[in-house]
């Protein structure tokens, strides 16, 4: 498989520079181990109080991505029901030693189908704040974005859903089951049309970590990484390890969404 993960592609769709100054909360907690926390970095979130510091700041930047429009969202349920999944997937990725998409690459089979099922489970739960007919997949995706930068992908209908699924090289992954990342295949298995979309999304991401090689893969990550670095607090800027540098979820979305730009499929 060819990926797209290239630094090309990554300017085409670029947007940090703007949403940069709005994480800075996330930035903060992933450098600043709570007192008295029982959590291991990265993941600070598996500490109900390192997940309420920063789900107001997350409810913002849901009001700034519009991901709240269209149906009423209640903030007092937000801040209660979203901190739990959020927790259980910090738990999960901890356990496994997650921290980003390129370590998800080398779990066995079924450690790897332990951790894809608790993203999946994770942006469910959120999704179900939402109130929707079918549960759609945009609202927890992208809650859990914030917190997972380098893991959970943003997916949304107009550029994701009408852009990078578009893509003939998407189509070609679909044909041939999405091996070895693909784990479910209809909508029963998935809990809903949109959800599965979201799935052969993830898969499609990490599939582009896969294909791309550690060289490229680690020239996008600084080029993510420099771009976040002023938002960041200096730890984990000067910390080359740390999930600043990290950035493999977004460097995936942004390099898919470039290529759906080069394609003409997006403008």
């Amino acid at each position: 498989m060819t990926s797209h993960l290239d630094r090309e592609h990554l300017e085409l769709a670029y947007s940090l520079p703007f949403f940069g100054p709005f994480l800075e909360p996330f930035l903060l907690a992933f450098a600043t181990p709570l007192s008295g926390t029982t959590s291991r970095l990265p993941w600070p979130w598996t500490d109900a109080r390192a997940v309420r510091s920063c789900v107001d700041a997350a409810w913002d930047m849901l009001g700034r991505w519009q991901a709240r429009r269209g149906v009423v969202v209640n903030l007092v349920n937000f801040r209660r029901a979203a901190p739990l999944p959020i927790m259980a997937l910090a738990a999960t990725l901890n356990r496994r030693r997650v921290t980003c998409m390129a370590d998800l690459l080398a779990l066995p089979p079924e450690p790897y189908a332990e951790v894809v099922t608790a993203i999946h489970q994770a942006v469910y739960c959120i999704s179900l704040i939402k109130p929707t007919k079918i549960v759609q997949p945009v609202f927890g995706s992208k809650v859990l974005h914030h917190f997972f930068p380098s893991v959970v992908p943003v997916f949304d209908a107009a550029k994701v859903a009408h852009g990078v699924m578009r893509l003939p090289d998407f189509a070609l992954f679909r044909h041939h089951g999405g091996q070895p990342w693909v784990l479910w295949q209809n909508e029963a298995e998935a809990r809903g049309p949109r959800m599965l979309e979201f799935h052969l999304y993830f898969a499609f991401c990490v599939a582009q970590i896969d294909a791309a090689g550690p060289a490229r893969l680690a020239s996008v990550r600084r080029r993510l990484g420099r771009a976040w670095r002023p938002f960041a607090p200096p730890a984990l800027a000067r910390n080359k390890n740390s999930l600043l540098w990290k950035l493999d979820a977004k460097a995936a979305e942004f390099a898919l969404k470039g290529r759906a730009v080069a394609e003409g499929i997006l403008s």
